[in-house]
C-alpha cells in the first residue's frame, strides 16, 4: 500500500487538506500531491469543483533559501545544502552542525579536515540551516529540497536524533525513496552510524535508537557518509548511543553458597571498557541478522556456539575496530565471496570478567576468546548471514 504523509499548507482554508504519496515496490515510482476538501481527493489535472492540484506541488515545501542566499551561491558558483533539524540541545544534533560548519568553513583550505569529502564540496558549500518540527516534517522538506524534473533540485540533509519511532520514519521515507527513482537523484537513509534503519514487523522493538540522518542530492550524501563516519570515531556519541549494547552496567557472580549476586562495574574495569571504545568503530556493520547492535548478552550466546562453555566468566562489553575492519564496499570497490556476496569482515574484540574464584574454574572456562572474527554476508535479496569464527 501507499505511504503518505500531510504537508501543511497555510495558505489554504482550513478544510483543505494536502497529502503527499509515495510508492516504492519494485521498479514503480509514485510520488503525488493529493488535495482533499470535503469528501473529494483532488491530483494532477483533474479539477473537481473547480479546484485545481498540481501533482508536484508538495515540491514548494524544498524553497526554503533566501533570495539573497540563492544570489551569494550563483555569485561564489557555490552549493547550498539545507539543513533540517530540531531545537533540541541534544549532543548529537549539536555535534553534526559543529562537524559541517566546521567543514564548510570558508577558512578552511581543502587540505584540512576534508578527509571523505571532495574539495569542491567542502570549499563552495553553503550551509542553510533550517529549524523543523516533526521527524516526517523534516524528511519531506529535505526530499523537496532535493527533487526536481530536468536537472532541478538542490541538495538537503536532515539530523534527527535518537528517540523517533519506526511510524515516524516509514512514511517519509518511502516517499524519499519514490522521489529518488521518479527524478533520478542519489540519496539515503541511515541511522547516525550509517547503519540501515531497522523496522520490526512484529513490533516489539520500534525505537530508532542510533537517530537517523537523511539526505538527497550528491554533496549532501557526501556530508551525509562523512557524518557518519565522525560519529563512528566520537567517543561522547559512541558512549550515548551503545552503552546499552556493548556494555554491561552490572556484573553477575556467585557467592561461597552459590547465590546469584550482582554489582556494579569497578572502576578499572569501566576504564578498560571506556580505552577500548576512544579508537574508531565499525558499529555501522558489526550487528545482528535483523540488523541491530548486538548486546553482550546476545553475543555471548554466539560465542557459545564456537567454546564449549563460558561458566565462570561474564561478557562485560566488546569493542569493534575500524583498523580491524574489511568492508562489502570501499572507495567503488565490492568484497565479493564466491557467490557473488557482499563480506564485510571485522575483528570483534571482548572483554570478560571473572564470576568464579580461580580455584573453581575449570581448563575449559579459562580460554574464553579475546577476539572472535565476524564476518557479516549480504545476499542479493539484503538479507543478512553472520558468521562468528574464534581468532
Amino acid at each position: 500500500p501507499p505511504f503518505t504523509t500531510v504537508a501543511d499548507d497555510d495558505d489554504d482554508d482550513d478544510d483543505d487538506v494536502h497529502v503527499v504519496c509515495g510508492l516504492n515496490w519494485g521498479d514503480s515510482s509514485f510520488v503525488k500531491n493529493i488535495r482533499m476538501k470535503k469528501g473529494t481527493a483532488t491530483s494532477g489535472t483533474d479539477t473537481p469543483s473547480g479546484q485545481s492540484c498540481d501533482e508536484d506541488l508538495w515540491l514548494t515545501l524544498g524553497n526554503n533559501s533566501s533570495s539573497a542566499l540563492k544570489d551569494r551561491a550563483a555569485e561564489s558558483n557555490g552549493t547550498i545544502l539545507n539543513v533540517f533539524t530540531g531545537d533540541s540541545s541534544r549532543v548529537h544534533k549539536k555535534q553534526a552542525l559543529q562537524n559541517l560548519e566546521n567543514w564548510t568553513s570558508p577558512s578552511l583550505s581543502p587540505s584540512e579536515g576534508d578527509e571523505g569529502v571532495s574539495s569542491v564540496t567542502t570549499c563552495n558549500t553553503i550551509l542553510d540551516v533550517h529549524i523543523a518540527g516533526g521527524c516526517g516534517n523534516k524528511i519531506l522538506r529535505t526530499t523537496a529540497s532535493g527533487s526536481g524534473k530536468d536537472g532541478e533540485g538542490g541538495n538537503a540533509l536532515s539530523i534527527i536524533p535518537p528517540g523517533t519511532c519506526s511510524w515516524d520514519t516509514a512514511a517519509p521515507t518511502a516517499i524519499l525513496f519514490a522521489a529518488l527513482l521518479k527524478y533520478d537523484k542519489q540519496g539515503k537513509v541511515t541511522d547516525m552510524f550509517g547503519g540501515q534503519l531497522v523496522y520490526d514487523s512484529l513490533g516489539k522493538k520500534v525505537t530508532n535508537d542510533l537517530g537517523a540522518l537523511v539526505s538527497i542530492g550528491p554533496n549532501a550524501v557526501e556530508y551525509h557518509n562523512k557524518l557518519c563516519k565522525a560519529f563512528r570515531g566520537d567517543e561522547v556519541i559512541l558512549s550515548s548511543l551503545l552503552r546499552n549494547y556493548w556494555m554491561v552496567s552490572k556484573c553477575s557472580g556467585n557467592d561461597s553458597a552459590g547465590n546469584t549476586l550482582t554489582s556494579p562495574l569497578d572502576d578499572e574495569t569501566r576504564m578498560r571498557l571506556q580505552r577500548a571504545h576512544k579508537e574508531p568503530q565499525a558499529i555501522d556493520f558489526v550487528r545482528n541478522e535483523s540488523g541491530y547492535v548486538m548486546t553482550c548478552d546476545e553475543l555471548k550466546t554466539l560465542i557459545l556456539d564456537q567454546v564449549s562453555s563460558c561458566d565462570g566468566f561474564e561478557l562485560i562489553g566488546y569493542s569493534v575496530p575500524e583498523k580491524d575492519a574489511v568492508r562489502g564496499i570501499k572507495d567503488g570497490h565490492m568484497n565479493k565471496n564466491e557467490n557473488g556476496e557482499l563480506i564485510d569482515k571485522c575483528v570483534i574484540h571482548l572483554m570478560w570478567e571473572e564470576t568464579k574464584s580461580k580455584d573453581k574454574l575449570n581448563s575449559t572456562s579459562s580460554r574464553v576468546p579475546s577476539t572472535v572474527g565476524y564476518e557479516k554476508i549480504t545476499t542479493d535479496k539484503f538479507k543478512y548471514r553472520i558468521s562468528l569464527a574464534r581468532e
